[in-house]
């Protein structure tokens, strides 16, 4: 499974025509490339097109017999539709998650898939591997070789594959929570903070046990512009 916004950058390129030598290897293999929304850029919807005319091309529709009709083995299908009603339900549907990307800032489907408990593959861009920390594998981008290689690797391994899901997820939830993020934050903040007391004059501003005030004003008085202007313009006033 491939989850996310279909455009250059994710190199789908490359995922398909790794797909192809994984069907060699592992005969019975289907690729599920689910979109969460339309691609960002100019070139996006032209990109979608072609992907897809390389799919088709790739992978002619197969029959198990002269009496049944074509099926190919990959489908696009978007987060939403029937067949995948919930981001969680595209998750679920694959063995492996595949990221393939050339270009990736934070890979927020590599987390949704930790989440979820799923063993992924990933090319070596962004923040990939300091996100999956060892809990998945990593290939190097623009490889359609190494990608095949790698998922075949895993999708004949089953209990390899439950070792990193499970480690995935564990990991996920040890860093990746609102809970955890908000607390991280907070403790980032008051950090800094603490090297910048109040100060009344030329004296640092101390509380009761002796120690700095890191809040002596709210943030608002800090507020420039107009705005905060107006705000003390309009205290006068009615004061």
């Amino acid at each position: 499974v491939w989850v996310g916004r279909i455009e250059p950058s994710k190199d789908l390129i490359a995922l398909l025509h790794a797909f192809a030598r994984v069907r060699e290897a592992v005969p019975g293999a289907r690729l599920r490339i689910v979109r969460t929304g339309p691609g960002r850029g100019p070139e996006a919807d032209a990109y979608a097109a072609h992907c897809q005319a390389l799919a088709a091309q790739l992978f002619p529709d197969e029959a198990a017999d002269a009496r049944t009709v074509g099926e190919s083995p990959v489908a696009f299908e978007d987060v939403g539709s029937p067949v995948v009603p919930a981001l969680a339900d595209a998750y679920a549907a694959g063995d492996v998650v595949v990221l393939s990307s050339v270009v990736e800032g934070f890979p927020v489907s590599l987390v949704e898939a930790m989440f979820c408990g799923r063993a992924t593959v990933s090319t070596d861009v962004g923040a990939v591997c300091e996100v999956i920390g060892g809990t998945g594998l990593v290939v190097p981008s623009r490889n359609p070789r190494a990608l095949a290689d790698t998922c075949t690797a895993l999708l004949r391994d089953p209990a390899r594959r439950a070792r990193l899901g499970a480690a995935a997820r564990a990991r996920a939830l040890e860093l990746f929570t609102v809970e955890q993020n908000i607390k991280a934050f907070r403790g980032i903040y008051l950090e800094l903070m603490s090297h910048c007391p109040a100060r009344r004059g030329d004296a640092v501003t101390t509380g009761d046990g002796g120690m700095p005030v890191p809040f002596a004003r709210p943030a608002e008085s800090h507020v420039p512009g107009r705005w905060a202007g107006t705000r003390r313009d309009s205290a006068s006033a009615s004061a």
